[in-house]
């Protein structure tokens, strides 16, 4: 039998996508990380159409456009799953000791500017359990090369946190304003001074009213050329019944996971024809 169609330029191979989380008091998104079966997205709406008693029927309109999605999480980051949880989850920290034994931590030479390193905190130079940290690390000094230049924060470098970062905070450099010559070259090594690490993360839920906190979502595939494809809705909140804190028996096996069901609602502060969601596609992009 003959082919029906050539047409397969934009045929796509089933690859699965990143999922990234932005709270409307952030300025960049956050991976979420492992997620597991399909990624759904599906935009619905209300129709407008009536039938008139001598001219047929009007025009058909739509209104109350949104999209509901579906996706389930395997990556547990309880502070990434607290802003999925919009705004129902209040943390609270309990700290360990301080810690002064946290060995130095070297970011290798060829390092780039405005790139973020995790920092990674081990407990001493015999043990590497990592450690989390409530507060922005405690430095003695943030050196380049051996030590030719005492980096200065907020000129030369910047500390962030950084919920995917296990100690919670990352690092940026900004070479142009550090004066050793050929900087990109030389590794810097974070000395960590007096640190207190958290013990346990405690998130806390329930009240009896409460004005839920949107986030928005980007979804995004990168083939092997780093082209992308993606849809980003700009306003969603996660519905009722879609956070499960639930234990998967040994039997079963596999990884604890949470399934999480959202709708995306039109974000009325954006352009009119742009407040739910965008499609956007690199040229090429696989």
């Amino acid at each position: 039998m003959p082919a029906q169609t050539t047409e397969r330029s934009y045929m796509k191979i089933a690859d699965g996508t990143k999922v990234e989380i932005m709270l409307p008091s952030e300025e960049t998104y956050t991976d979420l990380g492992v997620v597991t079966g399909d990624v759904n997205i599906v935009l619905e709406y209300d129709e407008v159409q009536e039938e008139s008693a001598n001219a047929g029927k009007s025009d058909l309109y739509v209104k109350n456009p949104t999209v509901k999605g579906d996706f389930t999480l395997q990556n547990l980051n309880l502070a990434n799953v607290s802003k999925l949880a919009s705004g129902l989850m209040t943390k609270v920290t309990t700290s360990a000791s301080a810690n002064t034994d946290a060995p130095s931590q070297v970011i290798a030479a060829g390092w780039t500017d405005n790139t973020s390193y995790e920092i990674k905190l081990e407990t001493s130079a015999t043990d590497d359990t990592l450690l989390k940290l409530a507060s922005a690390p405690v430095f003695t000094s943030v050196k380049l090369g051996a030590g030719e230049e005492v980096l200065v924060e907020d000129a030369e470098y910047v500390v962030a946190a950084d919920s995917n970062a296990f100690s919670g905070w990352s690092i940026q450099f900004m070479g142009d304003n550090m004066t050793l010559e050929n900087e990109h070259e030389a590794a810097i090594t974070l000395d960590f001074g007096s640190n207190v690490p958290v013990a346990r993360d405690t998130y806390h839920i329930g009240t009896s009213v409460q004005k839920l906190v949107s986030f928005a979502l980007r979804l995004v595939h990168t083939d092997s050329n780093d082209l992308d494809y993606g849809r980003e809705i700009h306003e969603c909140y996660t519905n009722s019944g879609s956070l499960a804190f639930s234990y998967k028996s040994a039997a079963e096996g596999g990884f604890n996971e949470m399934p999480f069901n959202f709708t995306g609602v039109l974000s009325t502060s954006l352009t009119n024809g742009r407040q739910l969601m965008s499609v956007y596609e690199d040229t090429g992009a696989e």
